[in-house]
């Protein structure tokens, strides 16, 4: 017998038809998910009304290197060419002056620690070198 964990979110939706905002919580069931994990970490790309998610691990596997993207209705996976190595418990935000996603550190297998930098466009990850 096979069982399947599935993920199920909750999404605020927001509505402006009155003069206050209105906010409903509802649930999503996609079909595409990233699977369950753990140390990932996630910002939201305004430039691109995106939620981007990067790395994790599903035990007992060693730290994943993917990128997922959640637009609000659905998952997708993206495949940059350029990309961090895998890791968990890094940090991410958005630098709205850029429009980019900043993943900071980490740590990989068998306990490296990341101390490197990298940027999302959208597109791509790219490592930058911080002043």
């Amino acid at each position: 017998m096979s069982t399947r964990s599935s993920t199920f979110l909750f999404v605020l939706s927001l509505s402006a038809t009155t003069a206050f905002a209105q906010q409903d919580w509802r649930p999503c069931f996609p079909t595409v998910e990233p699977g369950a994990r753990v140390g990932a970490r996630m910002a939201f790309d305004a430039a691109r009304s995106e939620l981007v998610l990067f790395g994790g691990q599903a035990a007992p596997t060693p730290p994943s290197a993917d990128t997922w993207v959640w637009n609000g209705t659905a998952w997708t996976q993206r495949f940059p060419a350029n990309s961090p190595s895998g890791r968990t418990l890094h940090e991410m935000c958005y630098d709205s002056t850029r429009q980019r996603v900043v993943l900071y550190g980490g740590m990989g297998a068998g306990g490296l620690v990341y101390g490197d930098t990298w940027e999302w466009d959208g597109t791509n990850w790219t490592q930058a070198t911080p002043l």
